[in-house]
Order: C-alpha cells, then sequence, then structure tokens
C-alpha cells in the first residue's frame, strides 16, 4: 500500500518536472520553421500584442535580463542564446514601480511578475533570431514573408527587399549584440545583420541575425 502510493507520488513528481523542463522546449521546437512578417510577428507571437505574462506561462523566463537604453526594458533570451523576446517597461507597469523594483526582476522574474501584476500586460515589441555561436545546433529555421532567412546570401536579401534605409537607433531586441557594422534596417520593421568580416563582399555575406521590431513611433506613443 505504501509502497503503491509512493510510487503514484514520484510518478506524478516525474509528470510534473517533464512537463515543466520539457513543456516549452517541445513547444520552441515547433516554433522553428515559423515564418517571420517584418513588423508584425513571429509565428503567434504578434508584436504589439503578445504580453510578457504570456510568454512566462508559455515557455517560461528564459534567460531574463535588464536592458537600459533610451528606455528600461525587460529581454528574455530562449533556445541557447538564439531566441530574444523584447518588452519595453511601460504604461501601467512602470508607474506602479516604486524604486529599485526592476532590478529585483530578473533574479526572480515570477515572483516579481506576481507582486506587479500590471506588469505582466508588457507589450512584446521586438524579436531577434540568429545563428549560434560554435558547433551549437541552428535553433531558427523559418523564413520572412519574401523568403529570407538566417544563412541567406545579402544578394538574396537585395533581390527581396532591395537597397536598406539607414538604420535608426531603436530600442530592439538584441540591442547589446549590436557589434555588426553590417546592419540593414527596412521600414516595415525588419533589420538584417550580415557576417561582420564579410558585410562588404556581396557573393560571400551572410545573414546571421534579423530583428523584428514595431517602429519606434508604434510603440512609445508618440503621434
Amino acid at each position: 500500500m505504501h509502497v503503491s502510493r509512493l510510487g503514484r507520488l514520484v510518478g506524478g513528481l516525474c509528470v510534473g518536472l517533464l512537463a515543466a523542463c520539457h513543456g516549452p522546449g517541445s513547444d520552441l521546437k515547433a516554433f522553428q520553421r515559423e515564418s517571420l512578417v517584418a513588423g508584425q510577428s513571429f509565428g503567434s507571437l504578434r508584436l504589439g500584442s503578445t504580453t510578457l505574462g504570456e510568454v512566462v506561462e508559455r515557455w517560461g523566463v528564459g534567460v531574463p535580463s535588464l536592458v537600459a537604453t533610451d528606455e528600461l526594458a525587460l529581454e528574455l533570451t530562449f533556445a541557447e542564446g538564439q531566441l530574444g523576446l523584447y518588452f519595453p517597461v511601460q504604461g501601467a507597469c512602470a508607474h506602479s514601480l516604486g524604486p529599485g523594483d526592476l532590478l529585483t526582476a530578473v533574479p526572480r522574474l515570477r515572483a516579481w511578475l506576481a507582486a506587479h501584476p500590471t506588469c505582466r500586460q508588457l507589450p512584446l515589441t521586438s524579436v531577434f533570431v540568429g545563428l549560434p555561436h560554435g558547433l551549437r545546433r541552428r535553433w531558427c529555421r523559418g523564413k520572412t514573408e519574401r523568403g529570407v532567412g538566417l544563412g541567406s546570401s545579402l544578394k538574396e536579401v537585395l533581390v527581396a527587399y532591395g537597397p536598406p534605409e539607414e538604420a535608426q537607433p531603436w530600442p530592439v531586441a538584441g540591442t547589446r549584440r549590436r557589434n555588426d557594422p553590417g546592419v540593414w534596417e527596412y521600414p516595415a520593421g525588419l533589420q538584417i545583420f550580415f557576417r561582420p568580416e564579410k558585410a562588404q563582399k556581396l557573393k560571400e555575406a551572410q545573414v546571421v541575425r534579423m530583428v523584428l521590431f514595431l517602429h519606434q513611433r508604434s510603440h512609445s506613443g508618440l503621434p
């Protein structure tokens, strides 16, 4: 009787642990080939409407970090740093925070969201996907609505999108990773980064990171 009960308890614990550890991972795997739509969405992740609370419930907290540029934001990275989701701290959430409150978000994000429920509604405004470093397996296999993906050539980007506009210093996902001179920006809400040492060689340049973003005016409340 006691052994059977113990077995059920252990079995239930194992199932719970598997759900907690592998649930987000399997969901992320299903996202690998989702389409990226400039300024709008990555699969079911929709810029401007998907919230921080929804992402945490679905995928967990990933690796959270606090980003301080022209604005304060929380960024969650997943898939060994190959996917980043950016949530600017604004609106009711920003008004609800006292001095130092934001600094406690990163080490215990779930508890922080429970203590600041309005912050669960922070909107997703930018997504980045990138090629892995070293020998890690590539995660993102999806392409944009015009057929450009990680690993695409600079020439393929030109054919699909034409020449870029001058890149603006928008606060976007992966801001702290902007060490590439070869960044192209398109007004629909897309930045494309090329491998730095090959950015000037048309036949060899390769897309190493893509960023979807809402235009600055769209998510800052500016007219």
